[in-house]
C-alpha cells in the first residue's frame, strides 16, 4: 500500500457513512499534514473544495438509509504539483443525466461565462438540485480546472457517481495527470471495497495529525465495534499513532508512514507502517519476536519489570508500547520488515482485535 502511494507527499482516505461532523475533522487534519501551511490561499481554497466534495456527497444521498450503501468515499492526495481531492457516493438514476451533463456544460465554459451562470441561478437555487450546481460551478472556478467525474450502476435505482478535482499549487498544469490519478483513485475505490478499508492515512506523522484521525477512527468503532472491546481498540489505535510519530525515522524533518484500518470477518485490523534505522532493525525483531513467541504471563513479567528498572530502548517507549498492545490486542502482532538501502528499513505492523 505504501509503495503503490510512493508518488504522494500526502493522502488521506476516508470509506464510511457521511455526516456533517465528519467535514471539519477532515479540514483539519488536511490543514495539518498539507505542505502549504504559508501559502494560506491554497489552504483556504483546499478547505472549501473538501466541504463541497462533502456536501456534494450529502447532498445525492438524501434520506437513503445508511443500509443501502456500503459508505461513501472522499480522498485528498498531495503529488507536489497538484492537490486532487476526491469523493464517491450515490445518486439517484433520475438525476444522473442532469448532473453529467451540467458538468460538461460548466467545464466547456470561461471565467466570464460561469460567473454569469452562477448569478443566475443564485436568486432559484432553493431546491438541493439547484444548491448542487452552484457547488460545482464554484468548484470549477475555484479550482481553475474542470471536473473529472465518472458513473457507475449500484442497482436499479442508484448509480456511483465519483467526482474529483485538481488544483494546481504551482505554476506547472497537467491534465494528463489529472487523469493518470483519476485511474489511481477509481483504483483506491475498488480496493477499499475489496478489502473492507475505513481510513487510509500516508504522510508525514506529526501530533497535530494524530487527533483528526483518533476522532474519525471512534466514530467507524461505534459503529463496527462492541462496547468492551472499544476501549482496548482505541488503545491501540493511538499507540500505534504514537508509535510513528514518536520513533519513525526521520529525514528531512519528516516521519514518512501510513496508517491504516480495515475489517476482516470477526476482526478489526490496524495497520501501521514507517521507516527504521538499520541499526534499530534486530532489536525490534528480537522483541517482537519475544513477545510472539512466549506465553503473555511471561511477557507481562518483562513488561513490569521495564517499567520498575527503566527504559527498554536508546529512544524509550518503544518496547513498552508493542507490549502494551499486546495487553490489549490479545494477539499476535503481525510484522514484516522490507530493506529500502544502507541505511534505513520498512517497517509494517498489524494488529487484528476481535468484534465480539
Amino acid at each position: 500500500m505504501f509503495i503503490e502511494r510512493r508518488h504522494e507527499q500526502m493522502c488521506f482516505v476516508y470509506h464510511g457513512h457521511f455526516h456533517d461532523d465528519i467535514t471539519g475533522m477532515v479540514i483539519d487534519l488536511s490543514n495539518s499534514v498539507l505542505e502549504y501551511s504559508r501559502q494560506s490561499s491554497i489552504n483556504n481554497k483546499v478547505s472549501f473544495l473538501i466541504a463541497e466534495c462533502f456536501q456534494n456527497i450529502l447532498r445525492n444521498t438524501g434520506n437513503q438509509p445508511e443500509d443501502s450503501f456500503d459508505g461513501g468515499l472522499f480522498s485528498i492526495s498531495d503529488v507536489g504539483e497538484s492537490i486532487y481531492i476526491s469523493s464517491l457516493g450515490p445518486i439517484g438514476q433520475e438525476r444522473i443525466h442532469e448532473v453529467v451533463s451540467f458538468i460538461d456544460r460548466i467545464n466547456a465554459m470561461n471565467k466570464d461565462e460561469l460567473k454569469q451562470l452562477y448569478l443566475s441561478l443564485l436568486d432559484t437555487a432553493t431546491t438541493p438540485q439547484h444548491q448542487m450546481k452552484l457547488s460545482l460551478i464554484e468548484i470549477v472556478r475555484r479550482s481553475g480546472n474542470p471536473v473529472v467525474y465518472y458513473t457507475g450502476e449500484i442497482n436499479g435505482y442508484h448509480n456511483l457517481f465519483y467526482l474529483q478535482i485538481q488544483l494546481n499549487v504551482g505554476q506547472k498544469k497537467s491534465l494528463l495527470h489529472n487523469r493518470i490519478n483519476f485511474e489511481i483513485a477509481k483504483n483506491t475505490f475498488q480496493q477499499v471495497q475489496r478489502q473492507h478499508i475505513y481510513i487510509i492515512h500516508k504522510g508525514n506523522f506529526s501530533h497535530t495529525m494524530i487527533m483528526p484521525i483518533i476522532e474519525m477512527t471512534e466514530k467507524n468503532l461505534d459503529q463496527k465495534v462492541e462496547f468492551h472491546n472499544k476501549k482496548r481498540s482505541f488503545h491501540v489505535l493511538v499507540e500505534l499513532l504514537q508509535n510513528i510519530s514518536k520513533h519513525g525515522y526521520e529525514m528531512d524533518g519528516r516521519r514518512e508512514g501510513i496508517f491504516a484500518l480495515l475489517g476482516e470477518k470477526g476482526y478489526f485490523s490496524i495497520m501501521a507502517g514507517n521507516y527504521v534505522a538499520n541499526s534499530q532493525v534486530e532489536r525490534l525483531k528480537l522483541l517482537l519476536d519475544f513477545i510472539n513467541e512466549n506465553q503473555v504471563d511471561d511477557v507481562m513479567e518483562y513488561y513490569k519489570a521495564i517499567l520498575r528498572h527503566g527504559k527498554p530502548t536508546e529512544r524509550g517507549g518503544a518496547g513498552v508500547g508493542l507490549i502494551d498492545i499486546l495487553r490489549n490486542s490479545k494477539g499476535k502482532i503481525e510484522y514484516r520488515i522490507y530493506p529500502v538501502n544502507a541505511a534505513i528499513s520498512f517497517y509494517c505492523i498489524k494488529i487484528r482485535i476481535s468484534l465480539t
